[in-house]
């Protein structure tokens, strides 16, 4: 069946930019890992909200291979079978195309998956992914039309399909054996990226371990200033009370890399089994509390601040607190901290009073002056037992807590 010229250029074009996206998304992703990538990333400076979050988080790849080394396997299985068919004859050209939509299909299945868990956990958001996953519809509905055909058939020529791969029952003879050959080129172009990408991880997890030696993490933690902390007897915090180690975070409810840190509060504890204790202090990065912030980076950081303060006074601060970080990333409008209160049950009442109370300003700004002394200018900033960390990922500060304990 002919196919429309336009409807080749699109997809080339689609199949391009889809490429390119991966592509990037693959490399960036090596880059957070070995501690390359310095700076804003693209998918920030074109969009003004980065991917990192996304790429160094659990739900980055599959079975070890990042989700862009994904993206561009399947995206070359594709390329290969559109590309072959328009140098075939019918109808080898036809069933290429509708293998190419099949596998079309489950790439838009985990698409879904994704769109969905981006949703859900919005500090996870990534524009450069969402790109891609429209991408990827774009193309299903592309070949879709390619094939010229309704669903009804295309379900019935897949069924004949899985019949002669599983059940051996005979395919027309369009499929002489030679003519298999563009089908094993596809499975193998994409079965030799993925080679490539099981080779690249075990090189980027050596090169990880080289580099990291515990021996001089500790002496360069043991090297910083030493701090004292304002902490009053009924400050909220994680763990047990006589813990030996103490985790301070100075945190934005509006930041994202403040959210990732947190997710890991509860893994830390458990890991660390009576060893630490964890307490929150505020450093929002909005005009409207913070004297440091000279441009507005997150609008209604310092209302979450004074939100949370507001749950403290009912003994809610860690549920209120959690709550912030998963459905506060990108929002405006200050209604969603009373809605969050609401729907968690809190005297509403007493809320709204503690909310406007100078009491509960005081302790914001008292926490943002400790901040600005300690020259904090970026969130989140933790301290160790009164020595700032700057590894954050969870097998570094256990690494740090271990020692600490002893």
């Amino acid at each position: 069946m002919p196919t429309k010229p336009n409807l080749t250029y699109l997809f080339s074009f689609l199949l391009f930019i889809g490429l390119l996206l991966s592509g990037y998304l693959l490399f960036h992703h090596y880059a957070l890992l070995s501690g390359q990538a310095g700076g804003p990333d693209l998918c920030s400076t074109v969009f003004g909200k980065g991917c990192n979050n996304a790429l160094l988080s659990p739900f980055s790849g599959i079975w070890g291979i990042p989700l862009g080394g994904w993206g561009l396997i399947y995206l070359i299985i594709l390329s290969v079978l559109f590309f072959f068919s328009r140098w075939l004859s019918e109808p080898l050209h036809d069933e290429m195309i509708q293998a190419a939509f099949w596998i079309s299909l489950i790439g838009i299945i985990f698409s879904t998956f994704f769109i969905l868990t981006m949703i859900r956990f919005p500090v996870l958001f990534c524009p450069f992914c969402t790109a891609f996953h429209i991408i990827n519809f774009s193309l299903f509905i592309c070949l879709k039309k390619i094939t010229g055909r309704r669903f009804s058939e295309l379900f019935k020529n897949l069924r004949t399909a899985i019949g002669f791969v599983l059940l051996a029952k005979p395919l027309p003879n369009v499929f002489e054996r030679w003519k298999w050959l563009p089908f094993i080129v596809a499975l193998f172009a994409g079965l030799i990226f993925l080679q490539y990408l099981q080779i690249e991880n075990l090189h980027q997890k050596n090169a990880r371990l080289a580099k990291y030696d515990p021996l001089k993490e500790l002496e360069k933690y043991e090297a910083r200033d030493l701090h004292n902390f304002s902490i009053t007897p009924d400050m909220p915090f994680l763990g047990p009370a006589d813990a030996p180690v103490t985790l301070v975070v100075y945190s934005d409810f509006q930041c994202p890399t403040c959210a990732m840190l947190s997710s890991n509060f509860q893994n830390l504890i458990k890991y660390n089994q009576g060893k630490l204790k964890i307490y929150f202090k505020h450093f929002p990065l909005g005009q409207g509390c913070n004297p440091e912030v000279k441009k507005e980076i997150h609008p209604i950081s310092c209302e979450a601040a004074r939100a949370a303060e507001a749950a403290r006074q009912q003994g809610f601060f860690w549920a209120y607190h959690d709550s912030l970080f998963k459905y506060l990333q990108n929002k405006t409008d200050p209604v969603i901290l009373f809605d969050i209160a609401r729907s968690m049950g809190l005297n509403m009442e007493k809320f709204s009073k503690d909310y406007q109370s100078d009491t509960c300003k005081q302790i914001i700004s008292d926490n943002i002056n400790e901040a600005i002394k300690l020259k904090i200018d970026v969130t989140p900033a933790a301290y160790l037992n009164g020595r700032q960390v700057f590894d954050m990922r969870e097998n570094s500060l256990n690494l740090l807590i271990k020692f600490l304990a002893h």
